[in-house]
């Protein structure tokens, strides 16, 4: 009788039988337990990782960031209109050369349809590195009316700038589903905020200012919904996060004007102080077919400020809101 052949592992073992199916014949060695046909089949993943296809680089994944799988210059311009509205409340107390202590607190008149501008430069990393960006931001605005003065009432003028510049570095694209991704930006911000308020009449005139500058960390989260039935379409919601720390500098002026004679009174005050604020955006993306390059979006802008001039009595904060329409180009 010969002597039983071990079994090796991934052989292929011949089954006999009607069909192919059957035991094997008398003599044949016997099957190993770790042969494949008595092992089950391997489970599917828990949580499978969906293979990336053209399709999902070249989808609206986001406000920012890639529309092409490749390494790329990305080139985003911002344009806008928003409706500021600025809650001035900024007190001093000035002293004339005479001696007269007066209270300069100029009422704020309501700003109209201000100009929104942005601009961002960035270059996207190979695979799912990210990207690195920089940005400035300008916001102008300015506002007519009359005010109560004294005995009567006086022309006011309320200005308002604003320009934000940002380094940032962009994650890639989370893909949580077929239709759903997120995407974050983290980096720092330096940010300059002025406001000013004047009125005057024949014999009296005042002017107060308030200008915050300083710099801080910045975070802003997007999530994006693509319409498959609409190829290059997709909704998004982003929320960006800032606190700014810096020097608030407030002046106050007033000036009485009896018989072309200028007197004037002048004061001013500063202070280290922490400003956070939060700008919330929504709208649609869409990238048209055959251009891939290109990305539009459009939709509308919740911003708000706080604490820009609590000095001491002062206090300021400012809001916005208003609509912006975006492109962005890959080189």
């Amino acid at each position: 009788m010969s002597p039983e052949v071990p079994p090796v592992l991934g052989q292929p073992i011949q089954i006999h039988g009607p069909g192919g199916i059957g035991p094997a014949p008398l003599g044949a060695p016997p099957r190993s337990a770790l042969d494949p046909i008595n092992l089950d089949p391997v489970p599917p993943p828990l949580f499978p990782n969906p293979q990336l296809t053209e399709d999902d680089f070249l989808r609206v994944a986001g406000v920012y960031g890639a529309v092409r799988p490749e390494p790329a210059i990305f080139f985003n311009s911002d344009t806008g209109a928003l409706i500021p509205r600025l809650k001035n409340n900024l007190q001093s107390t000035v002293v004339f050369p005479n001696g007269v202590v007066a209270t300069v607190n100029v009422p704020t008149t309501d700003l109209n349809w201000g100009a929104n501008f942005k601009i961002e430069l960035g270059y996207r990393l190979p695979d799912t590195l990210g990207a690195f960006a920089m940005s400035w931001r300008n916001f102008n605005a300015e506002g007519n009316g009359d005010e109560p003065y004294l005995l009567g009432s006086a022309p006011v003028k309320t200005r308002l700038t604003v320009n934000l510049g940002d380094f940032d570095y962009l994650s890639a694209p989370f893909i949580f589903s077929p239709r759903f991704d997120a995407q974050y930006r983290i980096g720092a911000r330096i940010a300059g905020v002025y406001f000013d308020t004047a009125q005057q009449n024949e014999l009296f005139a005042q002017h107060e200012s308030n200008y915050m500058f300083g710099g801080g960390p910045h975070f802003y989260l997007e999530g994006s919904h693509r319409f498959v039935r609409v190829p290059g379409l997709s909704a998004f919601a982003g929320l960006d996060t800032a606190v700014i720390l810096g020097q608030v500098t407030q002046r106050f002026t007033a000036k009485i004007l009896p018989n072309q004679i200028d007197y004037q009174a002048y004061s001013q005050q500063f202070k280290i102080i922490s400003v956070p604020s939060v700008n919330f955006q929504t709208g649609l993306s869409f990238t048209p077919w055959g251009a891939h390059y290109l990305k539009f979006s459009t939709g509308v802008q919740l911003e708000y400020w706080w604490d820009l001039g609590n000095i001491y009595n002062s206090t300021a904060t400012l809001g916005d809101l208003g609509l912006f329409l975006r492109g962005q180009v890959d080189f």
